[in-house]
């Protein structure tokens, strides 16, 4: 009903009814939302159970689906981290992810939510693109789905200084010297 419990209190007041206190309709209210909706916090398995079960690419183009997720319980956290539980996810739609192809209204979009503190080097949808056209530049294909699922985890890092570590790394892996990588790093 979208009214205020202030709101309730008053209408309840109005019809002459039963006027409880302020306290016991807010249990209530938390009561009966839980009822129809839930807990209304949930645990990290809980979340990575979610975006298991919403990872798969639904037919319908405007049903939202998780593209991407990583989760790290405090155990499986280095020691030079600040060792708490973390998550990421990104929810899309296969329409969204259509659209994505105008970076124009992508960059407007990001400017207009974040302002213009952030530095954006590449669209992530174009540097995902450029990277799966090139692929073809490492022979061995047992490699692809690895080197796409690294350069996936390095967009999700949290900070520039995380991003240049990691990347170096990744084009310091030796069993990665190919054309491909030259490439990378000239675009990167």
């Amino acid at each position: 009903m979208k009214i205020k419990p202030k709101r309730i209190l008053e209408i309840l007041e109005e019809k002459g009814l039963h006027v409880p206190k302020k306290q016991q309709l807010s249990s209530y209210l938390i009561s009966l939302r839980k009822k129809y909706y839930g807990a209304s916090t949930i645990s990290l398995d809980e979340l990575e159970a979610w975006c298991q079960r919403n990872s798969l690419i639904p037919d319908d183009d405007d049903k939202p689906w998780v593209l991407k997720y990583q989760i790290e319980y405090e155990d499986e956290i280095n020691e030079d981290d600040d060792n708490k539980n973390k998550f990421q996810f990104f929810v899309t739609t296969r329409r969204l992810l259509f659209n994505a192809n105008d970076a124009e209204v992508i960059s407007n979009a990001f400017l207009k939510v974040f302002g213009t503190d952030h530095n954006v080097v590449m669209c992530w949808f174009h540097m995902r693109k450029n990277v799966e056209k090139n692929l073809y530049l490492v022979e061995d294909k047992a490699l692809h789905g690895g080197i796409m699922n690294d350069i996936e985890t390095l967009q999700l890092s949290t900070n520039k200084n995380i991003f240049d570590i990691a990347t170096r790394l990744f084009l310091k892996n030796g069993r990665m010297k190919t054309n491909f990588f030259d490439i990378f790093q000239m675009n990167g």
